[in-house]
């Protein structure tokens, strides 16, 4: 969900299902962080921006697809790529001054959200093992419906044939 307010970047809303995200990048990859008289703490824009290339990575196909259809990050991945990106860097919360105690605070309630759906259950590789067990179980289940639904439909047969049946040739 995105916000025009910068204090709600990163906030989690809705029960911890939805995630606010300051949307002007243009703006923060404009604003002056080495100036004094400065309305925002130095370094916060340049933290922002890098909050949104570490939520939507460039290389992803599905990210870049949405990132183009909501014409919010634009070259966002190339500026910081050229002054501020320090690569893995990006993954390490401690370096995140500003951010950290949110992104922490994300980190966790993603490491402990599930959708339930098979969608998720077959993208999600977060825990492989529990993927793993998710797959075997939704495949015994599948079998014993299969199995139990040729069951029943042979018993019907066999219940028809008992109560009639064919008359035998001699």
């Amino acid at each position: 969900m995105w916000t025009d307010n910068l204090s709600d970047h990163l906030r989690l809303d809705n029960g911890d299902r939805r995630v606010r995200l300051f949307w002007h990048t243009q703006w923060l990859q404009s604003y002056p962080n080495d100036e004094p008289h400065s309305h925002l703490p130095p370094g916060l824009a340049v933290e922002t921006l890098q909050t949104l290339v570490l939520l939507f990575p460039d290389s992803e196909k599905d990210t870049r697809k949405f990132c183009r259809e909501e014409g919010i990050i634009g070259r966002m991945h190339h500026w910081i790529g050229e002054e501020n990106f320090l690569g893995n860097e990006l993954l390490n919360l401690n370096h995140y001054k500003y951010w950290q105690n949110r992104l922490a605070y994300l980190k966790e309630a993603f490491d402990h959200s599930s959708s339930g759906t098979v969608k998720w259950l077959w993208r999600d590789k977060r825990n492989p093992d529990r993927w793993f067990n998710s797959w075997i179980a939704i495949a015994a289940v599948a079998l014993i419906v299969f199995f139990g639904l040729v069951q029943s439909i042979e018993g019907a047969i066999q219940v028809y044939e008992a109560y009639h049946p064919t008359p035998s040739q001699t």
